[in-house]
């Protein structure tokens, strides 16, 4: 969980910050959601495999979620209720560019994780230790 919560959130940051710096508010907000979305579903479709195909659950999935998300900036009484506005080329390229990243980000983080003990407890949530069982006769 916390290797795919790095590699959603570090993508969106990226962009966000890239385009602040352009004195683009109202896009680097726009940018940043599409960026989290987009990040999300690159790693459920990267995740969602079986036997070596994606699931169509999973394929109906995304593309309903990349519809609505398409909608949220094409649909104008939409994208004024989330207070979104269209993405320049750049915007979209930061998008676009950060999905893929995350997918990258998320299977290095997973394979340091698996390769290096050391980072493990850095990488993986804290577990709490749970306290035995009494049985009753």
């Amino acid at each position: 969980v916390l290797n795919r919560g790095t590699a959603t959130a570090l993508p969106a940051l990226v962009s966000y910050l890239i385009l602040l710096g352009t004195n683009a508010l109202p896009e680097a907000r726009s940018v940043a959601f599409a960026s989290i979305v987009g990040t999300q579903l690159a790693q459920t479709l990267d995740a969602g495999r079986s036997e070596g195909a994606l699931t169509k659950p999973v394929l109906a999935a995304v593309a309903g979620s990349v519809s609505v998300l398409l909608a949220a900036f094409a649909v104008p009484p939409v994208r004024n209720f989330l207070q979104l506005v269209v993405p320049s080329p750049l915007g979209w390229a930061l998008i676009g560019s950060g999905t893929l990243t995350a997918v990258v980000l998320h299977r290095l983080l997973d394979f340091l994780g698996k390769k290096s003990p050391a980072l493990t407890p850095l990488l993986a949530p804290p577990r709490l230790p749970l306290a035995p069982m009494q049985l009753s006769q």
